[in-house]
């Protein structure tokens, strides 16, 4: 792939308006783009030295174009009915991985083109143009060909993508999901999907958690249901203590017989439970830590008021609940990581009955509500992240747009070190175990400068 270094609009069929700054009027001078290495999601200014050769017909026309396309990305980044923003696109020939994954492209804000303009002695009309075109962009270059991950039938009560083929793509630094669509098998009021990457390995990673493989607590009993996954619950009867008591103990090695460091990292905890009598009221909380130390991190008090079954958010974990070095050589007590569920009962006298925990990577998380799933084949969910890292989602039926649901993300991208991907979700009804989804997750690797730095 030979080297350029474009200005193009995001709409790349349109090759009319595409300027050249190697081989166009107008070039880029003999070392005049030394681009800054950038992080994160923020902004870089830099400055572009150009030089162009022609008359001052030709130098006025290449001009408007360069200005037309500044004035397009500033229109993009103040006003959100803006559908077409600009790249600039670069391409090193000797650059590692040339070919096939070296082209890459990075998205403008604004822009300033400054000109200074001289006789060049080849004719009356005959200019030479030196000047300067300064670019605000973002942080991180990303690559100009999109990758996709494309799932079928994935369980929306804890499922999971593998994603470590994808980390021969992967950049230095995050990736940019662009688009995530999602179809259900049936209609979906809430969905969760986390991502965390790889770490010490994803193969024991165990991310549901059945309460009945745990230790009993109070008043609590193990019971079969043919509506709980794996066919058992565990309920509560509050038949000696009704007020806040320790009612169940769950450990990793209770669910995990090996590698368990496959399981390090941050996750959200939701507890999928329901009540036997709508009479009845009670409320849970959650503890984490290591077993046999008082140093137990506590969760918020949850409500839990349906007798469906419905996926309750109980707060967020760590496993291990501090750093995770080498030094501090904490693997050998990772099976001894816990999670501990209180509850009371606060009016009535049903039962509380739960079924398991799911734990969805909270590295990078997206969440969802009030979708309002059809459940119809051509039904999808869609989540966008723009090339400014702002969001977007909504819901489509064929070409109609007939829902925004709400959407809330926390360093929603792809990581550098690809591990897993898990989803869960609920019907407006409640958790049922057959729902399932397909997903198409399309991003674009991005990079602080030069593939390898």
């Amino acid at each position: 792939m030979a080297d350029f270094l474009n200005l193009a609009l995001s709409d790349y069929t349109d090759t009319a308006s595409k300027v050249s700054l190697l081989t166009g009027r107008w070039k880029l001078r003999w070392g005049g783009y030394q681009p800054a290495a950038g992080t994160g999601r923020g902004k870089i200014t830099e400055t572009l030295a150009l030089v162009a050769e022609g008359t001052a017909a030709e130098l006025s026309a290449g001009e408007r174009l360069i200005q037309s396309l500044l004035e397009q990305a500033r229109r993009w980044s103040e006003d959100s009915l803006t559908e077409n923003g600009v790249w600039l696109e670069w391409s090193v020939d000797g650059e590692p991985g040339a070919g096939t994954y070296a082209a890459k492209r990075v998205f403008l804000y604004d822009g300033t083109l400054a000109l200074a303009r001289v006789e060049n002695g080849k004719g009356a009309f005959a200019l030479s143009t030196f000047g300067s075109l300064a670019i605000t962009r973002h942080a991180c270059w990303e690559n100009e060909t999109v990758r996709q991950v494309s799932v079928e039938g994935v369980a929306l009560h804890a499922g999971v993508v593998d994603l470590t083929a994808q980390s021969t793509y992967a950049g230095t630094e995050n990736g940019r999901i662009a688009w995530l669509v999602m179809g259900p098998s049936a209609g979906q009021l809430r969905t969760w999907i986390g991502i965390r990457p790889v770490y010490d390995g994803i193969t024991q990673f165990t991310p549901l958690w059945e309460l009945e493989s745990g230790t009993d607590g109070t008043d609590t009993t193990d019971v079969a249901d043919a509506t709980a996954h794996g066919g058992n619950k565990i309920q509560c009867t509050f038949a000696t203590v009704a007020t806040m008591a320790e009612r169940s103990q769950i450990l990793l090695g209770d669910v995990c017989g090996s590698n368990y460091i496959h399981n390090v990292g941050r996750y959200l905890v939701l507890l999928r439970a329901k009540l036997s009598a709508s009479s009845t009221a009670c409320q849970v909380q959650m503890r984490s830590g290591f077993d046999g130390t008082s140093q137990l991190t506590q969760g918020e008090y949850v409500y839990i008021t349906d007798t469906a079954w419905h996926l309750y958010e109980l707060g967020q974990i760590q496993i291990p609940p501090s750093v995770y070095r080498y030094e501090t050589d904490s693997r050998h007590v990772l099976p001894t990581f816990g999670i501990w569920l209180d509850a009371e009962r606060m009016s009535g006298s049903g039962y509380l009955d739960m079924d398991c925990l799911f734990l969805i990577p909270a590295w990078g998380i997206a969440m969802t509500n009030d979708q309002g799933f059809s459940g119809t084949a051509s039904t999808a969910l869609n989540i966008f992240i723009y090339p400014d890292d702002s969001s977007d989602s909504n819901e489509v039926v064929g070409s109609t747009q007939f829902a925004n649901p709400s959407l809330a993300l926390s360093n929603w991208c792809m990581p550098r070190t690809p591990g897993v991907l898990v989803v869960a979700g609920e019907r407006t009804a409640g958790s049922d175990l057959t729902d399932t989804v397909d997903m198409v997750l399309s991003y674009y690797p991005r990079w602080r400068l030069y593939r390898g730095v």
